[in-house]
């Protein structure tokens, strides 16, 4: 659960992955979204801490790069929230969860989803497109990233809700060897409430159980989707807080 994340982000032409022990960075300098710009795993030596965190600002800064930085059990040392702290925009948290996929989830019958392929890969961009609120750079990203989906569905399915035939709802699975990652599940906004994201997560399972993975982890925001994975039988492996750093923000010492 810990660890899912490292490797799962499909990258851009331009994306840097900066991945050694104790340390795991993503930068793309043409998507500025901390989607794709953000520091995952940082395990700084106690006394390098304000030398680490100004020059890994200053590398996204020199780019014009908002960024996040996740601080979790994968960082260290603890003081480090203390640093980041006053050099944030904004801050949240997030639960990583973990459930069997044998995990019963009772879901609404009027709603049907179904994996992506080529022929409705057309109705998974709008759905996404519309649910995300994606503008026209995100929008070329998108395309980029379902083109690669569909030639690598050996590791990444994504899948698409419909309610009464309209594409209402989307969501990723990244497989790996043991256990499924749960990513970028969204319901567009005329259709929320009707129980889109239940039916994604039980499709997703539905899927692990039929390739033989016995669980699945995904990383859920504290205040919006870790409530309703909770009610549903998912357990929290571990909390992490968010640290969103953007490039005109405070620096050290400000």
């Amino acid at each position: 659960c810990l660890y899912a994340q490292v490797g799962a982000f499909i990258p851009e032409p331009d994306s840097i992955c900066v991945d050694r022990e104790g340390w795991h960075q993503i930068i793309t300098p043409s998507i500025p979204s901390v989607v794709m710009n953000e520091v995952y795993v940082s395990m700084i030596p106690d006394a390098a801490v304000e030398r680490v965190v100004a020059e890994t600002i200053a590398e996204y800064r020199r780019q014009g790069l908002p960024f996040k930085w996740i601080v979790g059990p994968m960082s260290s040392p603890a003081r480090l929230r203390d640093v980041l702290a006053p050099l944030a925009a904004q801050q949240w948290w997030f639960k990583g969860m973990v459930a069997p996929a044998s995990l019963a989830i009772e879901c609404d019958p009027s709603i049907t989803v179904e994996v992506m392929t080529a022929a409705n890969s057309r109705d998974y961009f709008d759905a996404t497109s519309e649910g995300w609120g994606f503008d026209e750079k995100e929008r070329a990203q998108l395309s980029r990233k379902i083109e690669f989906v569909l030639a690598h569905a050996d590791t990444y399915r994504y899948f698409i809700a419909r309610l009464e035939g309209c594409a209402v709802g989307t969501a990723g699975l990244v497989l790996r060897p043991d256990y499924g990652y749960l990513i970028g599940a969204n319901t567009v906004a005329s259709a929320r409430g009707r129980g889109v994201y239940k039916s994604l997560i039980e499709a997703r399972h539905a899927l692990l159980r039929s390739v033989g993975r016995e669980y699945s982890v995904t990383q859920a925001r504290g205040a919006t989707s870790a409530p309703i994975l909770e009610r549903m039988g998912f357990e929290t492996a571990y909390d992490a807080e968010v640290y969103l750093i953007r490039p005109d923000g405070p620096r050290i010492g400000d």
